[in-house]
């Protein structure tokens, strides 16, 4: 298993504390991957208390080929939309919400 030099590392602590999932929600999905061979686990030196979670050269390969996430090609596309046309947008989807009676639910990702 080959480590790339990209620097996707992280410890356990840090990775849990991002999308707030309990640790050993954490544990359980990096031993999955592990298993998978996409990461790999590194005592840190001197302290062997914290380990460091490393994307092995398999899992970069596999990150490398996931699609972007929906909400991040659509707002790369709307960047490139002029004002006026995203007014259009803004101005049609405020009206679909309002006729789907939808005003209260939070649709915003994560």
């Amino acid at each position: 298993m080959l480590i790339k030099s990209i620097n996707y590392q992280a410890t356990q602590k840090r990775i849990s504390d991002h999308p707030n999932l309990n640790s050993s929600a954490v544990t359980s999905i990096i031993s999955r991957l592990e298993k998978k061979g996409l990461l790999a686990r590194f005592p840190k030196s001197g302290d062997r208390r914290v380990t460091t979670i490393t994307l092995t050269s398999i899992g970069d390969e596999v990150l490398s080929s996931t699609p972007d996430l929906l909400q991040q090609r659509l707002a790369l596309k709307l960047k490139r939309i002029p004002a006026d046309k995203l007014q259009i947008i803004d101005d049609s989807l405020d009206l679909l919400v309002e006729m789907l009676e939808i005003e209260d639910i939070d649709a915003s990702p994560c």
